[in-house]
């Protein structure tokens, strides 16, 4: 009979088994481990930092000016009825005498498309001119520039070519994530030659401090932001009809 082994038996897994040491299975779990604490305070910082920074840039694309005595002012096309409402506030506080619109560009495709439904076209001017004369603007205060604006950049020419010569200011109605671009935009193309006052919309419910969270506020923040960035390079994309001449600065 063979004599049974007083001492345990030990079995030796190589040196990745002894106590303390670290096995290739460890080493691995180490790094993931330490991957996904990375992950995660990234995440933790982003997300504490995203928020403020998303609603710094909401807060830079407003301009809210102080007013003054104006030669007129231009409600820009768009977010129907809320700038109209602001700019029939500015005339009823009697900051300007006039209110300016500018129609906007509809192509000869989608005019015959309309009309190929039978369906009777209706002209969004002769909507803003009846809603500023339901806020108190009479039409014989009402300037439409003659024209018809396919850009941002269209619209503002339009406008300060309606109101001739003279070196008082124009007041700029928009809503709040369009009035850096218009304010900017309009430096561009009127120079020296009559200073503006950007008002903001607030009808327009515009808020800093959240638009992310609204898909039609992205998109708008998103065109915002694309605008500036055309302004910045000097306007290598065109934001005006086809054969018109650029603007200036003056």
């Amino acid at each position: 009979m063979r004599p049974r082994d007083s001492a345990p038996r030990i079995i030796d897994r190589g040196p990745d088994s002894a106590p303390g040491g670290d096995s290739r299975g460890g080493r691995a779990i180490q790094r993931l481990t330490r991957l996904i604490a990375a992950v995660l305070f990234v995440v933790a910082f982003g997300s504490a930092l995203a928020p403020r920074a998303l609603a710094a840039l909401g807060q830079f694309l407003i301009v809210d000016e102080p007013l003054r005595p104006a030669a007129a002012i231009l409600v820009l096309g768009g977010a129907v009825p809320y700038r109209e409402m602001a700019a029939a506030d500015l005339y009823r506080a009697g900051w300007a005498p006039r209110v300016v619109l500018v129609a906007a560009g509809r192509t000869d495709d989608q005019r015959l498309a309309i009309e190929a439904l039978g369906v009777p076209l209706q002209d969004p001017m002769t909507v803003r001119q009846d809603i500023l004369v339901a806020l108190g603007v009479p039409r014989s205060a009402q300037i439409v520039a003659p024209g018809r604006a396919d850009a941002t950049l269209d619209e503002l020419e339009f406008a300060l070519t309606s109101v001739g010569d003279g070196t008082e200011p124009m007041i700029l109605v928009t809503s709040p994530y369009h009035a850096r671009r218009v304010s900017l935009y309009w430096r561009h193309v009127a120079g020296e030659r009559r200073p503006a006052i950007t008002r903001t919309a607030w009808q327009d419910g515009f808020d800093p401090a959240t638009w992310w969270r609204n898909q039609t506020r992205i998109l708008s923040v998103s065109r915002e932001v694309m605008g500036l960035a055309n302004y910045a390079l000097g306007f290598p994309i065109a934001e005006r009809a086809a054969g018109r001449a650029p603007a200036i600065s003056r």
